[in-house]
């Protein structure tokens, strides 16, 4: 937790990061987009743990959608952490972020499956 704590929030995030590190080695969460006028889609989005905060982990990211969608991106590890912070401690209803889903539109682009 000492490496991760100055970049994502320090001692006042100390609780989300907690929480978060303990699934963090297991590199999956699944979770929900809802979405204002039509059906949510369920997603898996899946990491290499890496120990580092600095370190670029890889990610993939599967939506559940008509056609499915996959996204590969790498991003640093910290800033995961954070996404994964803010996205609430329901774990069997995790929503990511708005601001993940806008960095995601404009910086990774999705792959045919």
């Amino acid at each position: 937790m000492a490496l991760f704590a100055p970049y994502c929030g320090g001692r006042s995030r100390e609780q989300d990061l907690l929480r978060v590190l303990a699934y963090w080695s297991g590199g999956e969460v699944r979770g929900v987009r809802s979405l204002m006028e039509a059906s949510p889609h369920r997603f898996d989005l899946r990491w290499q743990p890496v120990r580092a905060p600095l370190e670029s982990t890889a990610c993939i990211l599967n939506i559940e959608a008509e056609p499915p969608l996959a996204y590969r991106f790498s991003v640093p590890a910290h800033q995961l952490m954070v996404w994964l912070m803010e996205s609430g401690d329901r774990s069997d209803r995790l929503e990511l972020p708005d601001r993940f889903w806008q960095w995601l539109l404009l910086e990774a682009g999705a792959e045919d499956l």
